[in-house]
């Protein structure tokens, strides 16, 4: 279910093809059978967008979580930043409950507007394991700085209470992503 939740654009442009086939057909051949056909793929692709939006898949989840804590950290509301953190978060020696101070104190130095995140890869995911690693590229604008600045962040997962929660939270250069990202609290 979790692939094709993910994978929604090709399911609804296999039924769109299908579709447009059938009416094709209905169309050359003047045969009212093909035309009635076409309206099957047409109701399924109406069946799998309520299904998209009825059910959450993991991945989504979690690419939801992270737009919340970019949103959440523009708008300095540490609580909800850590609301999305697991029990075992750390970052640099900091625990879960400090965060929402250095986040506050980081947007204010750096004085950041917007954080865009963009281009997940969900490198692993297993919710037998209850884990899960994710890279994304996030989009920093600050007025500090003369330019919007891209990070690369590595992070891993953890799911709690069948929510799942960031555990650690990596910031790295993307052009040598072995690197730390310079400047990074």
């Amino acid at each position: 279910m979790n692939w094709l939740l993910d994978n929604i654009n090709v399911v609804y442009i296999l039924l769109g093809i299908a579709a447009l086939g059938l009416a094709v057909a209905g169309w050359v051949t003047r045969r009212v059978k093909f035309f009635a056909l076409a309206g099957i793929p047409i109701v399924l692709i109406a069946l799998v967008w309520l299904l998209t939006q009825f059910v959450v898949s993991d991945r989504q989840q979690i690419e939801r979580n992270v737009q919340a804590i970019a949103q959440a950290a523009v708008a300095k509301d540490g609580h909800a930043i850590v609301k999305h953190l697991s029990h075992d978060f750390s970052y640099n020696g900091l625990k879960r409950d400090q965060i929402a101070e250095l986040v506050n104190r980081t947007i204010d130095q750096w004085q950041i507007s917007a954080i865009k995140v963009w281009e997940f890869d969900v490198v692993q995911l297993s919710r037998d394991e209850k884990s899960a690693k994710v890279n994304f590229k996030m989009t920093v604008s600050a007025a500090a700085v003369d330019r919007p600045t891209v990070v690369l962040c590595v992070t891993e997962w953890v799911l709690e209470n069948d929510q799942w929660k960031m555990r650690s939270f990596d910031p790295r250069n993307p052009m040598q992503p072995d690197q730390k990202m310079p400047g990074a609290p």
